[in-house]
């Protein structure tokens, strides 16, 4: 699905401070990465079978990622409305948050 290909991509450009880029591919990166969770969800319930929960956990992990990198970029940027639109979606899977205690604590201090 390439989306740890994108991860490390969009963290190089971070690295090479090109944050608007970075918030670009971000961007592009989360919109794929929510159609194949749209795609897989619905295979998963429909076949149930190991492969497709495993490929649905799978890119709900990556997408988590995607989503909190994003929120990062966000805020790096000054755009605070929209980092908080994204932390409350980074929420809604707390089993798939790797940065869930910072995530809180960000959400406290945004409010």
């Amino acid at each position: 699905r390439g989306t740890s290909a994108d991860v490390d991509q969009i963290l190089s450009l971070i690295n090479d401070e090109k944050l608007e880029e970075a918030l670009a591919l971000a961007t592009q990166s989360l919109k794929k990465s929510d159609w194949n969770l749209y795609e897989l969800e619905g295979a998963a319930e429909a076949l149930g079978d190991d492969e497709s929960i495993y490929e649905e956990e799978e890119e709900r992990l990556a997408n988590s990622e995607l989503r909190w990198t994003r929120i990062y970029l966000l805020l790096k940027l000054g755009q605070d409305k929209e980092a908080r639109r994204e932390l409350k979606r980074y929420l809604r899977w707390p089993d798939y948050c790797q940065h869930l205690d910072e995530a809180k604590a960000l959400k406290k201090a945004m409010k």
